[in-house]
Parts: C-alpha cells; structure tokens; sequence
C-alpha cells in the first residue's frame, strides 16, 4: 500500500532577485520560470491548473464587461464632474479616484529595489506622456476647484457662526 503525503506549501523556493540586470538574461529567465514551476507544484497543482485558474478569471470578467458594454452601461468608471460640483460624489469616492491617478503616477518614479536601485525589471507605467500630462493636471486642479467651490458656496462660515451662537 502506497501512502501519498500532502505538498508541503510551508516553505515554497524562493524566487530569484537581482538589483541589476544579469548579464545572462535569457538564463535568468529561464531560473524564475523554474523557480515559479517549482512553486506551483510544491502547492501540490500543475501549471496548467494554474493557467486554467487564471484563465477563466479573466474570461468571466471579460464576459461581465462585454454584457455591461451591451447593455449600454459604461465599462470604464465614470464620475460626471455635476456630481462633484453639486456634492453628490462622496469625498471617500474622489478621495479613492484620486489616490489611484496619484499611485500610477508615482509608484514607478519612486519605486526602489532592497539595495535602493532601480528594480530589474524595471516597474512599468501604463500611461504614456500625452496621457500622463493631462491627468497630473487634473490632479491638482480639481482639488483647487472644489475648494473654490465650497469657498463660493460659503464665503464667510465665521460669520455664520457667530450668527448661529447670538441667535
């Protein structure tokens, strides 16, 4: 009788880091590719129950995205800017809006390796320049706008105050 054991998943091999680029990078490829197999089976799955896995991820979202797309809803996250200004956008929304453009702007600039390098590879930023610009600019001018907007809506909240305590 043959007794089979559970991987064990405790202690998976490490995976290969450099803080520059190895001169032989088809050989490092080929370790991380050996090192990430070797990982996926001692989590007792194959490769392809892995690829499989994602797969099929990826395909249900894409099938919700395609039936939103049909059904006329918008399939990028939109927010009217008539919603900010009349208040109906909760601040946590643009708080969280914001934070988003912020992190893909910077991480990549920012980002460093253990040793304080740049990381090998190198992070990649999914926007280019003409993209970049304009949202760097959005970035610091609707904050400013919705501060004038308050400002405009409440020009002196001293003396609504004072006016609040007499009365």
């Amino acid at each position: 009788m043959t007794r089979t054991t559970a991987p064990d998943i405790s202690h998976p091999p490490a995976l290969p880091h450099w803080d520059t680029t190895p001169e032989d990078l088809p050989a490092a490829i080929r370790e991380v590719k050996a090192t990430l197999r070797a990982r996926i089976a001692a989590s007792g799955r194959t490769v392809e129950e892995v690829f499989a896995v994602i797969e099929r991820r990826v395909r249900d979202r894409v099938d919700e995205i395609v039936a939103a797309k049909e059904r006329g809803e918008p399939v990028w996250p939109e927010i009217d800017y008539a919603d900010i200004a009349s208040g109906a956008v909760p601040a946590a929304a643009l708080g969280l809006l914001l934070g988003t453009v912020v992190a893909r702007l910077l991480v990549p600039a920012v980002t460093l390796s253990p040793a304080a390098q740049t990381p090998v590879p190198p992070p990649i930023t999914l926007l280019d320049l003409p993209q970049t610009i304009p949202l760097a600019a959005a970035v610091a001018v609707i904050p400013a706008r919705a501060a004038a907007l308050v400002v405009f809506r409440r020009p002196d909240p001293a003396a609504e105050l004072r006016a609040a305590e007499a009365g």
